[in-house]
């Protein structure tokens, strides 16, 4: 992996890692020491560490096969989110890199099924598609805190069975603007507060219902914050408890970065002072400013050009979000030694991703998300602990949806009634689960309302097909044009995608399960 913006004085965290625990372990002598020192033993016990690895690897290996099918729960549970983190600057978090990818699996076609914030937040949260849990919008009516129904969560599930349920940091959008009690199920509540959830400093969080300010001393900053809520209620939980926590960061969002319409957004997120500058001199990644030649929907085909002050402005957007991912990167850091320390790693399944992406000029978007295009819908999905293989990459495709299963399969329980699979599941089958047809969906088709209109798609691993409510279509070959650059749709027969996509939007518990080749219509393309 090309890291970049490298930190002076920082090791990486996964030295500790192998000194402390190759077999998922952390020592509480281990946690005493900083990271250097940890490295100065590694290279010591180099030998030992590799031999140790291998095994551990084997031992993962049969583990995650068993645990796919029958669990030996109850396993604690840990869910680490971003919010609007494109795949690409997963490449900027080390630690998290390393930990993940040396210790866990990494599923590298994972996409949200709605992308935008709410919509896809109820959707692992609950384990259903939008037109299921019936939030289709960030915003009243269709959408946002008002629009969720939270009697039924992974958290009311999980409760039910004992656990000891954490919520920290953000939640649906518009939470906070009428009433900050905590959600059913959570036995301990630390959620932001609108408005000033995307607020570094000067923000509120509702702690179990009271509020609690925090102001502009450097140990204020809200990523810090949020960790150190995270390690103390983790440290604080008596073992033997099962536990489930949810931390939700909300970088690298900006503060005022809510259009979906792929208008510029006024502020870039703040990162910590100690990383302001990191990537000051970061260039663009060239895929971002690309625009296909089309044809496209009427809301994109009629996007202005972008300018020179525009790519100005999405440049200092993108080295901003970049540099806010790097107090992230240390608080999963943080938050993995707290588990070893507490001795619970071993028994632990982490997860770590993102609620969507978002636009840096991609297809003319400036910024924003809601397009089924893959800045905005392709996601990082790292998970470890068990019945996930260490160093395993897998290319079946995956969703959002699948994360409410992967929790409960964890804790022992099993709901045909999700709409989605559980992960362990297509961690220990990758090539079974290389057919699974996703399904893409925007706000319903017939409620438009002068805003962006509604669309229904199918995201395999190999293509993306869409039908907007004005029944324009576009289908790609991520094959061979990864980057959406050409809509094929008037060259092909789009008969079987359009069933496929009728079909997954009616479905709900294991009918949205369904399993087809890359190419429905052998005519496509």
């Amino acid at each position: 992996m090309n890291h970049v913006g490298a930190r002076p004085g920082r090791q990486p965290a996964f030295t500790l890692l192998l000194v402390c625990g190759l077999a998922g372990l952390f020592g509480a002598a281990c946690t005493s020491r900083s990271p250097s020192s940890a490295s100065q033993e590694s290279q010591a016990q180099q030998g030992q560490s590799q031999t140790s690895q291998a095994q551990t690897s084997q031992a993962q290996t049969s583990q995650a096969q068993q645990s796919a099918e029958s669990p030996t729960a109850p396993h604690d549970v840990v869910v680490i989110t971003t919010d609007d983190q494109t795949l690409e600057s997963l490449r900027v978090m080390r630690d998290t890199s390393r930990l993940f990818n040396e210790q866990g699996t990494t599923f590298s076609d994972a996409v949200v099924s709605f992308p935008v914030c709410c919509p896809s937040r109820a959707t692992w949260l609950t384990g259903r598609y939008a037109h299921n849990h019936g939030v289709r919008d960030n915003v009243a009516p269709l959408g946002g805190v008002e629009a969720f129904d939270p009697s039924d969560t992974v958290a009311t599930r999980l409760a039910d069975v004992g656990y000891r349920t954490v919520f920290i940091g953000k939640y649906l959008n518009g939470y906070g603007r009428f009433g900050h009690e905590p959600a059913p199920g959570w036995s301990s509540w630390d959620a932001l507060i609108d408005p000033s959830t995307y607020s570094a400093f000067d923000y509120d969080i509702s702690r179990d219902g009271e509020l609690v300010h925090y102001g502009r001393a450097t140990s204020d900053y809200q990523t810090d914050v949020l960790a150190n809520i995270a390690i103390d209620r983790i440290t604080s939980t008596p073992a033997g408890q099962p536990l489930f926590v949810s931390v939700n960061f909300h970088v690298p969002h900006g503060a005022n970065a809510e259009s979906s319409t792929g208008t510029l957004a006024d502020e870039p997120p703040e990162p910590a002072p100690r990383h302001v500058g990191a990537f000051a001199s970061e260039p663009l990644p060239p895929q971002l400013l690309t625009r296909g030649t089309g044809p496209y929907p009427a809301p994109i085909a009629n996007v202005p050009a972008l300018d020179s002050a525009a790519v100005a402005t999405i440049t200092r957007r993108y080295r901003a979000e970049l540099e806010s991912l790097l107090a992230v990167d240390e608080a999963v850091y943080r938050i993995v030694v707290a588990l070893g320390r507490t001795g619970r790693l071993s028994n632990t399944v982490l997860l770590f991703t993102s609620d969507n992406g978002t636009f840096h000029g991609e297809h003319g978007l400036a910024a924003g998300k809601y397009y089924p295009y893959e800045p905005a819908i392709r996601v990082p999905l790292l998970a470890r602990g068990p019945g996930f293989r260490a160093g395993a990459t897998v290319d079946a495709p995956v969703a959002n949806v699948d994360l409410a299963p992967t929790i409960l399969l964890a804790a022992g329980i099993a709901d045909p009634q999700l709409d989605g699979v559980a992960l362990q599941r297509s961690a220990a089958e990758p090539d079974a689960a290389m057919s699974r047809a996703l399904l893409l969906e925007g706000k319903p088709m017939d409620q438009v309302e002068g805003q962006l209109p509604g669309f229904v798609g199918v995201r395999t691993h190999g293509w993306t097909y869409v039908r907007w409510a004005d029944g324009f279509e576009e289908i790609y070959d991520l094959t061979a044009d990864p980057q959406q650059q050409r809509n094929l749709a008037s060259t092909s027969d789009l008969t079987n995608w359009r069933s496929l996509a009728e079909r997954l939007a009616t479905c709900r518990g294991s009918s949205c399960v369904v399993e087809t080749g890359d190419r429905p219509s052998a005519s496509v393309g």
